[in-house]
């Protein structure tokens, strides 16, 4: 099973890579994370901008509900904080196999067969259909239907006549409070002689589009146990209320938010993920470098929480920067903590 999910991965990581992304595989020898690939490709008409970056969090499985719902919501989160779309990629669900062209959601992620993800990376065709509770659906313009109707002299009742709906239907259909399925997407379009289906969003997701939970209701703490050490970590960051999301099935172990602020008023909310080493091993190690290809390809800041100071020739850091806990510990504010991580950049 596991050499089955690994040529998986492969093939998902491939199809990236020839659509133009740049990858990093996030799966470890020891461990299973809530996503397997962190693909990230530069958008060519606006290479300088922040929003000229578009990357995917992606989690490869042969079957999309045999998903932790805990690890998924870690996965939702973590995209959220990376400014990035989260992107299952499957085989089957409980009942049956993934359809060709159709997309699938689970807690708000977009889930996809792999034939799905080539024909939209390699011949960058749509998405037009997703599935919703056992139906395949269309999402449809309803101002397009309006306007197409009007224009032909025909009432809501003379077209639901026409395609086997109710008039109160195709006036959902008409406010866009109502999708139809495919049989009733083929009618309309025959009768009114237009299209009027929307594309699926895939790529294209925002924070919005994805069904966000509260993230201050719902913030995690630390999971590890007989770690005191985290614990310490965790409650020095409350002490400097700073925003704080801890993870258990990904290589960093929290990411943490700290406001720029600008004439008294937040302005933007700055990502760092961190990592924390009460020791360090074999296993440590491989996270370690792991997180530092992440932050390369990602761009984004990270820092290394250790108790004391280790070798970092050994431990292969790079250009990330360590802190000691007792240099936390000496901080008093969220200013403080910011120098301190610029000093150390």
């Amino acid at each position: 099973m596991a050499s089955k999910i690994n040529e998986e991965i492969n093939q998902v990581n491939d199809l990236f890579n020839k659509a133009g992304y740049d990858t990093i595989r996030c799966d470890s020898i020891f461990s299973r994370f809530c996503f397997d690939l962190l693909a990230n490709k530069i958008s060519v008409e606006n290479k300088t901008a922040q929003s000229a970056y578009k990357t995917l969090v992606t989690k490869v499985v042969t079957n999309i509900d045999a998903l932790n719902p805990r690890n998924l919501k870690e996965l939702k989160y973590i995209s959220y904080f990376l400014n990035a779309v989260p992107l299952i990629i499957g085989k089957n669900n409980r009942r049956n196999e993934l359809e060709e062209s159709v997309a699938y959601y689970r807690q708000g992620i977009t889930a996809l067969s792999l034939k799905t993800l080539h024909n939209l990376l390699k011949n960058n065709e749509s998405l037009l259909y997703f599935a919703k509770r056992g139906s395949i659906i269309a999402r449809i313009n309803g101002n397009k239907i309006k306007s197409q109707r009007e224009k032909m002299s025909m009432s809501r009742k003379d077209l639901s006549r026409k395609i086997d709906v109710s008039a109160k239907s195709i006036a959902s259909y008409e406010r866009g409070i109502m999708n139809t399925n495919k049989e009733h997407l083929k009618k309309i379009e025959e009768v009114l002689e237009i299209k009027i289906i929307e594309p699926v969003k895939v790529f294209d997701q925002t924070p919005a589009d994805l069904e966000w939970m509260n993230l201050h209701d719902s913030k995690p703490k630390p999971r590890k146990k007989n770690m005191p050490f985290f614990d310490e970590i965790y409650e020095i960051f409350e002490e400097l209320e700073i925003f704080q999301f801890w993870t258990s099935k990904s290589p960093f172990d929290v990411l943490v938010s700290i406001p720029t602020e600008k004439n008294n008023k937040v302005i933007a909310n700055n990502t760092m993920i961190s990592a924390i080493f009460p020791y360090f091993d074999s296993k440590e190690e491989e996270r370690l470098d792991i997180i530092r290809k992440i932050l390369k390809i990602a761009r984004f800041y990270g820092i290394v929480i250790v108790n004391e100071k280790i070798d970092t020739s050994k431990s292969k850091i790079g250009g990330i920067p360590v802190i000691e806990k007792k240099e936390l510990k000496s901080i008093k504010n969220q200013k403080d903590f910011k120098k301190l991580v610029r000093k150390k950049l």
